[in-house]
């Protein structure tokens, strides 16, 4: 059977949970607002909590110039993406 969107086991405070990426989820539901603005949204909206119901991980990014820039990557327990 083949995975709609990838679920990955992470640490959430030293225990492994199931967990997808947010922006993986973002993209799988085709959804037109920025994932930025989504992800904060959802966040709020849901009263979700770091380390609980989501965590951040801090990816450095190339960019055009030959630089880089710092992204969050938000991960979701299966949970908070339902």
């Amino acid at each position: 059977m083949k995975e709609l969107i990838k679920i990955e086991l992470l640490n959430f405070q030293n225990e492994k949970i199931n967990s997808v990426n947010a922006k993986n989820l973002h993209n799988f539901l085709g959804l037109k607002k920025d994932f930025s603005d989504w992800i904060k949204y959802q966040i709020k909206r849901g009263m979700f909590d770091e380390n609980i119901d989501f965590i951040t991980i801090p990816q450095k990014r190339g960019v055009a110039n030959g630089g880089y820039k710092m992204v969050n990557e938000y991960y979701l327990t299966l949970d908070t993406a339902k």
